[in-house]
């Protein structure tokens, strides 16, 4: 590993090389040239993806999707022997590299001072003490060579519960190799990391609990399972990487068809070309996992590509205009409003009082939410003979009346405020770039979870192609899958004012999960009868890929599942395991539980953190504790979703009450199971390899009914 090691600040290259460098035009020799300076300071940084080159004896590294570097160290110095595609590996041999004549080339300051933001973020490995024959000896008096591992440390070296202890009293080799019971890999992994000569030779942090011994070793760790399924392609899904074709095209994808991995791929292949790129999603969540892939694949992302939030994105563009920040009123604030309003309306309108009392706060919110200003509505004429789309039969003539004169009286008191609600931010959006197009409109937008989106959202999305020049050709490259709808009450693409004809393509195939994990999604997803009447489900082909069910764990009490995880997490994560703690996801029905979970992890020393309304690294070597919703458009090869008990998920519907003469109340709670059990979809689908299931004997949620036969099932005393 020392020969990895590089404090160089200038460059040598082969004559071939420097050629090949100056082949390139000024942008890209600029970031190839950065990319060559972070290779020589900090070769084990992830977007390089440094691995040796089985062919010529060398070096291998990613300079960025397409183009490679052959390399070596020589104490310390870089020797590029060759840049280029792809091609030049798959040529390369050792005597095309045996020998060859060096030119130093020196770096810019401008250049070092952008590497050196990228060497921040290269893989962290935390502390890396050396070792001589003790686990933290600067630590601690004591000469026992594993007392300052916890007990979790222990059991994830694997080391059984039952000898934690012993291990933990040992003071000397010879004492541990007697220790009965202590299977054998165990023992070598022990010694490898009481005995190892230096710093090179172990990576270990309590924190991360990354353990390794070896550089090879290390390679792998580093890759992860998790990037292996976010970032290979087949050639099903390439061919949609590479459609060139002008203007909108929708992509439609059954859960694990790949649909966020194309859409990262399309957006650098196309800012590759030099086209102005935006990738928008949904979920925060899902616009950062996006970023750090991009990264890892080819470093800082270019000054052509932009990978935000569709809310984010709309929001800067009208603060930036108006030159002044939006107060955008909160969940509590919104709801006192429309509570005011209904009460303001019901005494002053000579309203069907008992009718109207069978509308809750969050029903209207949600009908203004979804329906009036999802779709931009502007008129209660307008209002009255628009379909509402996801709903068993329509409102009244007298119920839509009242609910639009709550809605003005509503939009009046949080102008008396000054304030407005999100959902005002795409109507303001939309008017403005209809008034004012942009200067700069983009080459291409790509937009994830468009099912998510409102029919406003998606106008404001067509927009962000259309700038003054309408001669100009832009794409509109947008993917959905609407099994997957869980922020929205329901889609219509025409609603949005998009023809499909001929503009769409569809991706059936499950390239993600297992094929045991896939019928237990399909079985899930099956029973929205929703979906089916808007000809919007996609019958999935069923993954080919083999894999073990998915397990329902029968815990005795729900108290009992932070420690029923966390065993088997600690299982998992083992030597010899190829599962590492950034490839498990804990994904909880509300954010309470996911709170507990974490804590309760946490106390017992598993690197486990939660991520609610924040910016996380999906590479980050911790679990990730998730809500359903946060997960969405995530995945991970090892998934545990916790808290599936009746009136959890599903919960109970408490909105409304229950009159057959009533409409608004028969539809609301038709419709909330069904919102629901896409919830429980969602976090099915996230898994690649492994799923548990857990539930508490005797309040099994619903939503496990029927999935005996798909799964195994185990019981817990």
């Amino acid at each position: 590993m020392s020969a990895l090691v590089s404090t160089a600040n200038v460059i040598h290259l082969t004559r071939e090389a420097k050629k090949a460098l100056d082949r390139y035009d000024e942008h890209r020799r600029r970031i190839v040239t950065e990319k060559l300076l972070l290779l020589s300071r900090d070769p084990r940084h992830p977007s390089l993806r440094v691995h040796p080159h089985t062919g010529c004896g060398k070096l291998e590294a990613y300079i960025s999707l397409s183009d490679r570097v052959i390399f070596d160290m020589d104490d310390g110095r870089l020797n590029v022997w060759d840049i280029g595609p792809h091609s030049i590996v798959d040529r390369a041999d050792k005597d095309d590299y045996h020998s060859g004549q060096f030119i130093q080339v020196s770096v810019a300051s401008s250049g070092s001072r952008q590497v050196d933001s990228l060497a921040g973020q290269a893989f962290d490995s935390g502390p890396q003490p050396a070792v001589h024959g003790s686990a933290h000896s600067s630590q601690r008096p004591s000469q026992r060579l594993f007392e300052g591992l916890s007990n979790t440390s222990l059991r994830i070296l694997g080391v059984p519960a039952e000898l934690t202890r012993t291990v933990r009293r040992c003071s000397s080799i010879e004492e541990l190799e007697k220790i009965d019971g202590l299977p054998e890999e165990t023992v070598n992994t022990l010694l490898d990391f009481a005995t190892a000569p230096n710093a090179d030779r172990i990576i270990y942090d309590q924190r991360r609990l990354v353990y390794s011994t070896t550089f090879e070793s290390l390679e792998g760790f580093g890759q992860g399972r998790i990037r292996e399924f976010w970032l290979n392609l087949t050639p099903e899904q390439s061919q949609y990487v590479d459609l060139d074709r002008t203007g909108l095209f929708l992509l439609k994808g059954a859960a694990g068809s790949g649909k966020t991995t194309i859409g990262i791929y399309r957006a650098i292949r196309r800012a590759e070309r030099g086209r102005r790129v935006v990738l928008l999603a949904f979920s925060k969540y899902l616009a950062k996992a996006a970023s750090v892939f991009i990264e890892d694949l080819i470093g800082d992302l270019p000054e052509n590509l932009e990978v935000r939030t569709v809310v984010a994105w709309m929001r800067s563009v009208v603060e930036g205009r108006l030159g002044a920040r939006l107060d955008v009123a909160g969940s509590a604030e919104v709801e006192s409003c429309i509570e005011a309003a209904r009460d303001a309306i019901l005494r002053t309108e000579r309203i069907d009082h008992q009718a109207a009392d069978r509308l809750s706060v969050r029903f209207i919110a949600d009908e203004i939410k979804y329906v009036i200003k999802g779709l931009g509505i502007e008129s209660d004429s307008e209002y009255q003979i628009t379909r509402r789309y996801g709903r068993g039969t329509a409102l009244q003539s007298s119920t839509r009346t009242l609910i639009w004169r709550v809605y003005v009286e509503y939009q009046r008191l949080l102008c008396e405020m000054k304030k407005i609600d999100w959902e005002d931010i795409p109507l303001l959006t939309y008017k403005e770039l209809v008034r004012n197009p942009l200067d700069e409109p983009y080459d291409d937008v790509i937009v994830d979870e468009c099912q998510d989106l409102s029919p406003m959202q998606l106008r404001v999305v067509q927009r962000l192609a259309i700038g003054r020049d309408l001669s100009k050709e832009v794409s509109v490259f947008m993917m959905a899958d609407a099994s997957q709808a869980i922020f929205s009450r329901g889609l219509s693409w025409k609603q949005a004012g998009i023809d499909l004809r001929g503009r769409a393509g569809i991706l059936r195939k499950n390239f993600r999960n297992t094929q045991p994990i896939s019928e237990v999604a399909v079985e899930a997803a099956k029973r929205n009868i929703y979906l089916r009447k808007a000809d919007e489900y996609i019958d999935p082909e069923l993954a080919d890929r083999p894999g073990p069910k998915p397990v329902i764990i029968v815990c005795k009490e729900d108290s009992q599942e932070p420690k029923i995880v966390a065993d088997r997490i600690v299982e998992l994560v083992q030597p010899g395991s190829q599962y590492r703690f950034a490839d498990i996801a804990v994904l909880c029905p509300r954010v309470k539980l996911a709170e507990r979970m974490t804590q309760e992890l946490q106390r017992m020393e598993l690197p486990a953190d939660f991520h609610y309304n924040q910016d996380f690294d999906i590479l980050e070597e911790t679990i990730k504790v998730l809500t359903l919703h946060a997960a969405k458009g995530l995945e991970f090869p090892v998934v545990f979703i916790v808290g599936l008990r009746s009136g959890v998920i599903p919960w109970g519907n408490k909105r409304m009450t229950t009159n057959e003469h009533e409409e608004v109340s028969l539809e609301e709670m038709d419709f909330e199971p069904d919102q629901q059990r896409n919830l429980f979809y969602v976090g099915v689908t996230r898994a690649c390899d492994l799923l548990y299931l857990v539930t508490t004997r005797g309040m099994e949620s619903e939503f496990l009914e029927g999935l005996d036969s798909r799964t195994e099932v185990e019981p817990l005393s």
